[in-house]
């Protein structure tokens, strides 16, 4: 009978140390993005045999964030779980999960100085882990940024009309550039290399146009510049402290008709020349964080037309640069308005040159991109809001027999 006694008494004791025993919050770590953001990762500790609820509201919510739901539970499983979720934060911000009511209790807080999550290996010390880090001997790089996309088939495609500011025969074949490029960034996500890789494919033009591209790295912090082929004519100028890089004077001085033909890779009944690929490599010094870009890639390309320096025909939307010849903006059909910052587009937001994320067929010579692509108008006088597939060469919006091609 004793021992009974003793049994209940413990027993009793057992439960009265577990009774009402509410959810506790727990803050496992936090990472340091290098964007001036953090990312915490939170759990927590239930001693309650039984499963517990809590609504997201004023027991279960965040202090210092944008919306007291950041993702956090509302079932909480008996026992210590960890790492349950993640809540992005800014340094400075008093970020704090709290729990309270009948089920909850406390609260705890995540800054810059909160216990830094472990990334496993980091043979280079850079702070990101060997499982991570693209290049996990290199303390100075670790990610690959590449655009269209990572592969050696992922091109984007530039395709521009020379006869700016008129519209010409508008075929958008005279020049026709697929590039590739890719941004090196270290462990804070400081853009420390930029390697661009380029494949000119047509030219369906009487005009020996150059190419050029303005980078969004001011002039002196580009410490090394190299291209493949050396023999490219690469020279290089600033534009309000900007980097530009001008490639060539005349893409036919590396691709050219053949015999007495007129064009390149144009008119399909004229010979197929192989496409003509360079590429170039640049270090920064100093590294720039790669959110605070003005232009990603790629960036700000041009033509210009002819050997005339000035004379340049950009994307719709983007600047000239300083060497640019301001008379001929807002002369024959182009509407630009340098005050107002509208460039290279008509009256109804027509373009001089187009930026595809894919390798794009372009229209043969001599035949107008709005007779080949069925919605290029409706696109450009939307705005970019209508058809913003138009340039996929399927279905109902191409005339495929007026396209060209490449065998």
């Amino acid at each position: 009978m004793k021992s009974k006694i003793i049994t209940l008494i413990l027993l009793m004791l057992a439960v009265s140390l577990f009774a009402g025993k509410k959810v506790q919050p727990v803050m496992e770590c936090v990472s340091d993005n290098g964007d001036g953001t953090y990312t915490a990762w939170f759990g927590y500790l239930n001693l309650n045999s039984n499963v517990l609820t809590i609504e997201i509201g004023v027991h279960n919510n965040f202090v210092g964030a944008d919306d007291e739901d950041m993702g956090q539970p509302t079932v909480f499983q008996p026992g210590r779980v960890e790492y349950v979720f993640s809540a992005d934060f800014v340094e400075g911000n008093n970020f704090r999960w709290s729990l309270s009511g009948g089920n909850g209790n406390g609260a705890v807080n995540a800054n810059s100085g909160s216990t830094a999550c472990w990334r496993g290996d980091d043979t280079d010390e850079d702070g990101v882990s060997d499982d991570e880090d693209e290049y996990p001997n290199d303390i100075d790089r670790a990610y690959n940024n590449w655009y269209p996309a990572e592969g050696d088939d992922s091109w984007g495609t530039l395709a521009y009309e020379d006869y700016w500011p008129l519209q010409g025969d508008y075929d958008f074949n005279d020049l026709v550039m697929d590039y590739r490029f890719n941004l090196v960034t270290n462990g804070s996500n400081l853009v420390i290399d930029v390697d661009g890789y380029f494949r000119l494919r047509a030219i369906g033009a009487s005009f020996s146009n150059g190419f050029g591209i303005e980078f969004p790295f001011m002039e002196d912090s580009v410490g090394v510049v190299s291209v493949d082929p050396v023999e490219l004519n690469l020279v290089r100028e600033s534009s309000n402290d900007k980097l530009v890089l001008l490639f060539f004077d005349s893409a036919h001085d590396y691709m050219s008709p053949v015999g007495e033909e007129k064009f390149v890779n144009t008119d399909p009944l004229e010979s197929s020349v192989e496409n003509f690929l360079f590429s170039f490599n640049m270090t920064l010094t100093p590294t720039q964080n790669i959110n605070n870009l003005e232009w990603l890639s790629p960036f700000n390309p041009f033509i210009y037309i002819n050997g005339e320096r000035g004379k340049e025909v950009h994307l719709p939307g983007f600047p000239p640069t300083e060497s640019a010849d301001p008379s001929w903006f807002g002369t024959g059909d182009d509407d630009s308005d340098l005050d107002e910052g509208r460039y290279y587009k008509t009256v109804q937001n027509l373009p001089w040159a187009i930026n595809i994320p894919s390798v794009w067929t372009y229209p043969q010579e001599k035949i107008s991109i709005t007779e080949a692509y069925y919605f290029l108008d409706e696109w450009a006088t939307s705005g970019g809001d209508s058809h913003t597939d138009w340039y996929l060469d399927e279905g109902s919006n191409t005339d495929s027999d007026k396209l060209y091609y490449q065998e």
